[in-house]
């Protein structure tokens, strides 16, 4: 249907006046009730292609089907955050059946994020909306389960309104997973429906709080060039720590935990949200733009208590117990996806770009690594050095020329001097061996690993020349070993910077981030370079030594 359908009266009651928008599931119309003399929203119930629908009938309504269950269950709830619907226009004289809705004239969070990001208050405000909406539905047993900022309509008073219930999850139906579709949007859907956890109401938070860490960033932190890298990404990259989220931090670091009973109940994230809002008044949270008033690493004032721990599963599993977490039924995703995701998605993030040669590895380090020994899984590759599985390593640093680009003022973190001047700080508390370091220009988190147990860590947050005690800590699944910061040669990341900038095919760089960790798939310690601009990321991975292993360009 065109724009010049607008006059059309549906079921001698509504009549088109213009298009609003249109997506996988119709077009929507701005429209006049001719009874109630009040303008409301249609939306046509049908594949946006019909030619595609004329070929599968079967696929268009299934289509059909799943948007009705929207309205269905929408219906079932009021809630001042919840979109209206009025009623279902179905009948043998319509092609397709019509939704009759309330009208939002704010616009949806998408559009208003064109204009650039939202600072948190008005993010945060937002998010307790949204998760008053999500309480009411998961109290009715209804997951939503594809939360993004289009799905986020504002009123023109600023107060959230969801919608975009078609994928949602109902109690009466088993499953609405099929082999190869996973529901929902790539970006935010959380990772454990994945791996086929289908019926968990914490898996709605993680997608919120994705939501309102790209409304503060102004960019997605998972997004990729394909649809398969992101779902990797989603399942296992990192996530850099939120530069300009300040209150909201503390939400942000409690719901995007991958382990889905190790996010809090939705009263505790109610209570972070409120927080937030009211972070003029409280403490600063970790992470925030102001600089701690103490530079020996104290322990900051936390918001609401929050045990955000990752453990065992059976730890795990009795957590998700004590919090309700509402498991409404069994699904699982098809071995299908399983595979695409093991064969398809790990090659693509492994092979999509140029890799250097078996010699420019780096040296090994002493000892045995003990996940190389039976029944510990597959081998890894030899330990480059500044790598530590125990105290005594003693290796030394690859001694590579500085960049010219080292002339950076010595307070950014991506200047040699700076993020030196970081570790300098950090060493009489901390030391210098880390888990994971996630490197901004002005700000880092640091994963440290626990005095006595270094398979444990604490997160560390580090701007304007001080560091303060996060309220987000955990454990690894793997072994004990650390990277020690003061063998990486930082005299290289500037040059390694500048190549991710300007050598990957970016047209305007509007954020970059470095990670030091343990290669996801080898196990091998490097540098991960990331730039975004407004369409993605491209990103390049080195070694400790500072030397390029291999590139990840846009395609």
């Amino acid at each position: 249907m065109s724009g010049s359908s607008a006059g059309r009266v549906i079921d001698e009651r509504f009549e088109l006046i213009t298009p609003l928008g249109s997506g996988g599931t119709g077009r929507v119309w701005r429209a006049r009730d001719l009874a109630l003399h009040r303008e409301v929203a249609l939306r046509e119930v049908r594949p946006p292609d019909l030619t595609s629908a004329e070929s599968d009938p079967q696929a268009a309504a299934q289509l059909t089907g799943r948007v009705l269950r929207e309205a269905r269950s929408l219906a079932r709830l009021t809630h001042p955050n919840l979109v209206t619907i009025y009623q279902i226009v179905d009948s043998p004289q319509l092609a397709h059946p019509w939704l009759v809705m309330e009208l939002v004239s704010g616009g949806s969070l998408s559009g208003r994020l064109t204009s650039g990001p939202i600072t948190p208050f008005e993010a945060a405000t937002i998010g307790r909306g949204v998760l008053s909406a999500l309480r009411a539905a998961h109290t009715a047993g209804i997951l939503h389960r594809d939360i993004t900022p289009a799905n986020v309509l504002l009123r023109t008073d600023g107060s959230p309104v969801l919608t975009g219930f078609s994928v949602a999850a109902l109690p009466e139906t088993t499953g609405l997973i099929a082999a190869d579709d996973v529901m929902g949007s790539p970006e935010y859907i959380a990772p454990e429906r994945l791996r086929g956890q289908e019926r968990l109401v914490t898996s709605d938070f993680w997608s919120l709080a994705m939501t309102l860490y790209v409304a503060v960033e102004g960019h997605h932190p998972l997004r990729r060039q394909t649809t398969t890298a992101t779902l990797a990404a989603v399942l296992e990259a990192p996530i850099p720590p939120p530069a300009h989220a300040r209150d909201l931090s503390s939400f942000l670091a409690a719901a995007l935990v991958r382990d889905p009973a190790a996010r809090p109940a939705v009263e505790q994230l109610d209570g972070l949200l409120t927080w937030a809002i009211d972070g003029s008044t409280a403490p600063r949270s970790a992470g925030a733009d102001s600089p701690p008033t103490e530079r020996d690493l104290p322990v900051a004032t936390a918001p609401p208590a929050v045990v955000l721990r990752s453990t065992t599963r059976k730890a795990a599993a009795a957590r998700a117990r004590r919090r309700r977490n509402m498991v409404l039924g069994g699904s699982s995703i098809a071995a299908t996806l399983v595979a695409a995701l093991a064969l398809a998605v790990v090659p693509g993030l492994l092979d999509d770009g140029p890799a250097t040669s078996a010699d420019d590895a780096p040296a090994t380090s002493a000892g045995a690594d003990p996940a190389t020994t039976a029944g510990a899984g597959p081998a890894r590759a030899p330990q480059p050095s500044g790598i530590t599985s125990s105290p005594t390593a003693t290796e030394q640093p690859v001694t590579v020329a500085p960049s010219p680009l080292s002339a950076q003022a010595p307070d950014q973190l991506f200047a040699p001097a700076g993020v030196r001047s970081m570790i300098a700080t950090i060493k009489p508390k901390i030391g210098t061996k880390v888990k994971r370091l996630m490197l901004y220009d002005q700000y880092a988190s640091i994963e440290a690993p626990v005095r006595g147990n270094a398979k444990l860590y604490d997160r560390y947050d580090y701007r304007d020349g001080a560091a303060t005690k996060s309220i987000a800590s955990g454990s690894t699944d793997s072994d004990d070993r650390t990277i020690d910061l003061s063998t990486v040669n930082w005299d290289a990341l500037p040059g390694l910077l500048k190549t991710a900038q300007a050598g990957l095919g970016l047209r305007s760089v509007t954020s970059s981030y470095v990670v030091v960790d343990f290669g996801l798939i080898d196990h091998v310690p490097s540098l991960m370079v990331y730039a975004n601009d407004d369409h993605g990321s491209v990103s390049l991975r080195a070694g400790l030594n500072g030397k390029v292993t291999r590139t990840y360009p846009r395609t």
